[in-house]
């Protein structure tokens, strides 16, 4: 450093070389750094906006059941709220309704029974917080013998006194118990919490305003608000600002180049194979909650047009030190360990926030989701996919569900649920086919819009392989049954050419476009547009 000096003392030239030497290392990572800060502020947003999401739609259902639950009550219209036969009916209505703990009846503020017993000369619930315009007393975190552990939400008709209870902890679940994070359901009227876990701070209940839902940095946490559309409530989730410093960081590394020497690359490898194959399911669950799953969109394109119509979301997995792990090596497993009912909804979620403005702008466009075999007999995932369309304002035809073929092993079992999806809008298209049981019979039953071409299929076009006469059969099967035909993994002109020609309408793969982030979607379907109309 003293030999730099002197030299620079000596030669003005070389302190200016010098000062621009310094000056060309230092912007491009400034920028990079910069670049990093805005797209990890970004994530974190839209991380939060999902946990209010969910949030709101899991309190939404509640919501809806202690008003199905109170509105029984009351249509019986019985003497004595706490009888026999008003028992026997609590504990039809709370075993009814998948989120409430116990229906009972609450007078001067004491509950007197519900569908877990007569309870003497009652359990004193304190007064409400909170009323709701609909005609419900609301009482927060409240203890009950049965379980002085937990807390619960006790929801009584201000006018026949019959009330739900819910435990606090099925309201928010998607969240860990965590006082660093926060998430919770509060009321328009007061702007206090009806419920909360974790941290919560009233100056962001002013921010709302009439907005339905917002994502802000308030210098502490990442906060996301989401209004509901039926009831006087909104759902907020809170997640710590120093999780922009970690996010940072990761980020950062890679513009710094490390010497690392060979023990420790390889030592590190090791370590990465053994943490990947032990513990990865609850490593995938803390990857849920964190936000580490991100979507890519794989544009499909119709073939005789050359135009963009839709767009296949993949999910990604990218842990906080930059490694990706392949959904080849996620997704079975989370199939396995009955995980994958909750990366669906993630997924769902996740479209509708990211691509919900795209589909509002351009009804004419479409997001195929996969779902897996055990989402089809998931009643809460049909639930979620109506809830979610409707709250973002989607036509349900811009959302098209995919299935893997050996889904439908059974037929005749999985029609009916094939038939619900489609009463609610949406197309169901066969993914892989081709690779497990194909048959015309099988087909004629499910009764589907379409089908995909496996990869592996159109590999074989203009081939000697063995199968390369299975996409000609394929291609003649669903022309017969006059169904929506997909080719997937289409990467030389030579085979679109030769699915145009024989009639298949849509394709996508690398020959088009490689999955993409949204932003990078919707900037092309601009440009596309553009040069249309020019």
């Amino acid at each position: 450093m003293p030999l730099i000096l002197s030299v620079l003392k000596l030669n003005p030239v070389l302190v200016v070389a010098y000062l621009v030497g310094v000056v060309a290392i230092a912007t491009p990572i400034t920028l990079a750094l910069n670049y990093t800060d805005r797209q990890s502020l970004r994530e974190l947003e839209s991380q939060a906006a999902i946990l209010a999401s969910q949030a709101l739609r899991r309190n939404e259902q509640i919501t809806d059941q202690v008003y199905q639950a109170v509105q029984e009550m009351e249509a019986a219209s019985l003497q004595d709220p706490c009888s026999p036969q008003a028992m026997e009916r609590m504990i039809r209505a709370s075993m009814r309704a998948s989120r409430l703990q116990a229906v009972g009846y609450v007078e001067n503020n004491r509950l007197l029974c519900s569908s877990l017993g007569f309870h003497g000369a009652g359990l004193d619930v304190g007064t409400a917080e909170y009323v709701s315009p609909g005609g419900l007393a609301v009482r927060s975190d409240r203890r009950l013998p049965y379980d002085d552990k937990s807390l619960f939400r006790i929801s009584a008709s201000v006018k026949s006194g019959y009330t739900a209870i819910v435990h606090t902890d099925n309201a928010f679940d998607i969240v860990d118990n965590d006082a660093e994070f926060g998430v919770g359901l509060i009321g328009l009227g007061n702007m206090r919490p009806i419920s909360q876990v974790g941290i919560w701070k009233p100056e962001w209940a002013r921010r709302l305003g009439q907005a339905h839902r917002l994502s802000f940095y308030d210098g502490d946490y990442v906060v996301a608000l989401e209004r509901s559309s039926r009831y006087a409530y909104f759902t907020y989730a809170a997640i710590p600002g120093q999780r922009l410093q970690g996010s940072w960081k990761s980020q950062a590394m890679w513009l710094v180049p490390l010497g690392v020497a060979a023990g420790l690359i390889l030592g590190f490898s090791v370590y990465l194979v053994t943490r990947q194959q032990l513990g990865l399911p609850a490593q995938l669950r803390s990857a849920l909650r964190r936000g580490e799953l991100y979507l890519l969109y794989q544009p499909i394109i119709h073939l005789a047009s050359g135009q963009w119509v839709g767009a296949e979301a993949l999910l990604r997995w990218r842990r906080p030190d930059g490694e990706h792990v392949s959904p080849a090596v996620f997704i079975p497993m989370a199939e396995r360990t009955q995980l994958i009912g909750r990366i669906t909804a993630h997924v769902l979620d996740r479209v509708a926030h990211e691509a919900g403005a795209l589909l509002r702008a351009r009804p004419d466009f479409f997001i195929s989701v996969n779902f897996a075999s055990t989402d089809l007999h998931d009643p809460a995932l049909f639930e979620q996919l109506e809830d979610v369309v409707r709250r973002h304002g989607i036509r349900p035809a811009c959302v098209h569900i995919e299935a893997t073929e050996r889904t439908f092993i059974d037929a005749a079992g999985t029609r009916e649920h094939i038939q619900r999806i489609r009463g609610l809008g949406h197309q169901v298209v066969i993914d892989d086919f081709g690779t497990g049981y194909s048959s015309l019979s099988y087909l004629t039953q499910l009764e589907v819009d379409g089908l995909k071409i496996d990869k592996s299929f159109v590999d074989t076009i203009g081939t000697d392989a063995v199968t390369s006469h299975v996409v000609s059969h394929i291609i003649a099967m669903a022309r017969s049954l006059k169904l929506l035909m997909v080719a997937e993994g289409v990467e030389t002109e030579a085979q679109a050419a030769y699915l145009r020609e024989r009639g298949v309408q849509l394709a996508q793969g690398w020959l088009f476009a490689r999955p993409m982030r949204i932003d990078a979607l919707q900037a092309q379907l601009v440009v596309a547009k553009g040069s249309a109309q020019a």
